[in-house]
């Protein structure tokens, strides 16, 4: 199909290059020359006809415009024909070219002879014209028209040339045409033929392969082409097949021997089992015999174990009691430390007080630091209390016979240690106060304390005790309230001062009335170790200031 469709199209383009180059022959010179030839053949019948009228003029204006015209066209004339050289194609165009132009001379040189004839020579001139000049005009219109006739002659032949190359184009197409069609119906054929039908074939005996058949032949193993080659892969796996089928019977074959070998090897086994098994039954009954002596020997040892079982059990009788006891010690322990946690929770909760009082005890500190100011105020209390020195002498030896009797109610209690180790600490204590300001002299200062210490649980009891004491505080009996609080000692100067309040729960109050009773109303920093720290109360500093 390829060569086909190559020649076709090889024949097709040669015939048209052949209609192109005549129809190019016919356009570019046939036509052109018919045309060129047709206005020499014009321009020569008007040059005629011009010249006539030259001979019959109306005037002598109308004769000059004549002459004018038949210069014009001849010139023309001689440029056409002069440029028809390019045109000419044939010999017998030349020949007929050739004697236009020697017959063109003539009829030039006739034109020259008539413009020369004077006016007086009419009619002499009018005899030329019709005579010889008039032969020669024909001659030359002849040779114009030959050449006409010469060039459509050669466009009949063009164009016959041109019909038949257009007719053999399409003879060679129809004819290559059918040649196509022919092969194509041909290569269908063979497809057909020796393409489908083997590979239909192929593919059934495939199918039977597939089904088990190994028997089947494969079709077209003989042929050197694709389809031999695709039924030489069928082939082999034929041949597979048939191979695997020969090894599964092959393994049958084995298994079966194999089978008939392990049958053998265990009847031989079982044999040999028996025997051993034989050897066995007469070692067991003689192990038996022997095993019946040692159960014998085993009852005897059976009895003795349960004679020291009936031991064992009052051992363990006595264990359980043990147990029952240390039970009952585990339960009190248990009970003492649920005590130990009560008594680790108020620890806990008796730090947590601490820790509030010792943030209390920071802003005791800040006021005190505000209160630095008042140093003024202390020097003047100061003062005052050494104009009544006398009085605290005096007062001071009453309440030291007193302190006396209750150290020695307080020694009989069994603060012996105690009693002898304070006054020393007491008079230190009582000098370190006596030179440092009391912060309590500020009113703001002691509303805060009283209210922030009657606030706390543990001042409750304070408060109760500044109510039993504090309207007598200024009027009663030092040596009573010695009485009512053993922690109260007399110094060598005759004041009173608090040692021990644990031991009536009032450390405080009994200091400060204490204070109060000898009449101090300035001395505030006479105070009980434990107490240190703490202000006094708004009435008793207005107390100690004398304004109360």
């Amino acid at each position: 199909m390829l060569v086909v469709s190559i020649l076709q199209g090889a024949a097709a383009y040669w015939k048209i290059n052949s209609i192109s180059t005549v129809t190019n022959d016919i356009l570019e010179n046939t036509i052109p020359s018919i045309n060129e030839a047709h206005a020499i053949n014009a321009l020569i019948l008007r040059t005629r006809l011009w010249q006539a009228r030259y001979m019959t003029p109306e005037n002598e204006a109308s004769r000059e415009q004549s002459r004018a015209r038949i210069v014009e066209f001849a010139t023309e004339r001689d440029q056409r024909v002069a440029a028809y050289q390019s045109l000419v194609a044939s010999a017998d165009e030349q020949q007929t070219y050739d004697e236009l132009k020697a017959k063109l001379d003539l009829l030039r040189a006739d034109g020259e002879r008539l413009r020369a004839f004077p006016n007086e020579r009419y009619e002499e001139a009018i005899a030329f014209f019709r005579g010889s000049m008039y032969a020669n005009y024909l001659a030359v219109s002849a040779a114009a028209r030959k050449l006409v006739d010469i060039n459509i002659a050669n466009g009949k032949k063009a164009d016959a040339a041109v019909r038949s190359e257009q007719a053999s184009a399409m003879r060679s197409t129809l004819l290559i045409l059918g040649l196509a069609v022919l092969i194509a119906l041909s290569a269908m054929t063979f497809c057909f033929l020796g393409v489908s039908r083997p590979i239909e074939r192929m593919t059934a005996a495939m199918r039977r392969l597939a089904g088990g058949d190994a028997a089947s032949k494969i079709p077209y193993a003989s042929r050197q082409d694709e389809i031999g080659a695709m039924a030489g892969a069928v082939q082999v796996f034929r041949d597979n097949l048939v191979r695997t089928r020969q090894l599964e019977e092959e393994t049958a074959l084995a298994r079966a021997s194999a089978e008939e070998q392990r049958k053998a090897g265990m009847r031989q086994m079982a044999d040999g089992f028996e025997a051993a098994v034989g050897g066995i039954v007469g070692m067991v009954s003689s192990a038996a015999s022997e095993l019946q002596a040692t159960a014998q020997s085993m009852s005897s040892t059976a009895g003795q174990t349960a004679t020291q079982s009936t031991s064992v059990a009052a051992a363990a009788e006595q264990a359980a009691a043990n147990v029952n006891t240390v039970a009952a010690a585990a339960e009190e322990l248990g009970s003492s430390v649920a005590e130990i946690s009560r008594q680790v929770s108020g620890s806990a909760d008796l730090a947590q007080m601490a820790v509030a009082e010792a943030n209390a005890t920071v802003g005791l500190v800040q006021e005190l630091a505000q209160s630095a100011s008042r140093i003024g105020d202390v020097v003047a209390l100061i003062s005052q209390i050494a104009g009544q020195t006398n009085l605290l002498a005096l007062n001071a030896t009453i309440e030291a016979a007193r302190a006396g009797e209750a150290g020695a109610r307080l020694r009989g209690r069994g603060f012996r240690g105690q009693g002898t180790r304070q006054p020393d600490r007491a008079r230190h204590r009582g000098d370190r106060a006596a030179d440092r300001p009391d912060p309590g002299i500020d009113g703001s200062s002691g509303r805060r304390d009283r209210r922030d210490r009657h606030a706390h649980p543990r001042n409750r009891g304070r408060r109760g005790l500044d109510r039993d004491g504090g309207g007598g505080a200024g009027r009663g009996d030092p040596g009573d309230r010695a009485q009512r609080c053993p922690g109260i000692r007399r110094d060598e100067r005759g004041d009173d001062e608090h040692r021990g309040c644990g031991g009536c729960g009032r450390g405080d109050g009994c200091s400060r009335r204490a204070g109060a009773g000898l009449g101090l109303r300035a001395v505030a920093p006479i105070r009980a170790p434990q107490c240190r720290g703490r202000e006094l109360p708004r009435h008793r500093a207005r107390r100690l200031n004398g304004t109360e």
